[in-house]
């Protein structure tokens, strides 16, 4: 950042300046010159997000973030889940269900990639929530409460990457090939 620019932003607004590059938007990041790698973590993000919603840490650890679909081997076609019947929330409900979700999406994309295909099944139906989709959401909850604070590794490489996934099918109500 320019002197200029840090002196402008300085008069409106109090700011830190990190030489070392070891935070930016709440990301902690170790740099290892040496192994050219660079680690990513957001330390105690989930234990603030889980104090914020007021929620204690579940009492057996959860090993799943979402409700398997079963697959029914052997069948030539695999169905989609039934639509959710389930009674609707309320507007205070609706609320919590749309933050956890904004909330966690940030450290999934950050840190913890493994997170976003149930937080995409949660924000598909966040519009309209039932008590099922809060019940998704409580396991995702205890989920993260269940896990250790992710860390991403990024390692130097030559290689060229592109890739496209939208791997959803048959997981979600009225889902199509």
């Amino acid at each position: 950042m320019s002197a200029t620019f840090a002196a402008k932003l300085k008069e409106h607004y109090e700011i830190e300046e990190d030489w070392s590059g070891s935070k930016y938007i709440g990301l902690t990041i170790d740099w290892d010159y040496v192994r050219h790698q660079v680690h990513i973590s957001m330390p105690k993000y989930v234990s603030k997000a889980m104090k914020r919603f007021n929620l204690s840490p579940p009492q057996t650890a959860q090993s799943s973030p979402y409700p398997h679909t079963r697959p029914n081997y052997g069948a030539k076609v695999q169905y989609s889940p039934n639509a959710d019947t389930s009674p609707p929330l309320d507007k205070q409900d609706a609320k919590f269900i749309q933050a956890v979700t904004g909330t966690f999406l940030y450290y999934a994309r950050a840190v913890d990639p493994t997170l976003l295909t149930s937080l995409s099944a949660i924000a598909a139906t966040q519009s309209k929530p039932t008590k099922n989709t809060m019940k998704n959401v409580r396991q995702f909850l205890d989920y993260v409460a269940s896990q250790e604070d992710a860390v991403i590794t990024y390692r130097a490489s030559d290689m060229i990457l592109s890739i496209h996934s939208d791997a959803g099918y048959c997981n979600e109500p009225n889902s199509r090939s």
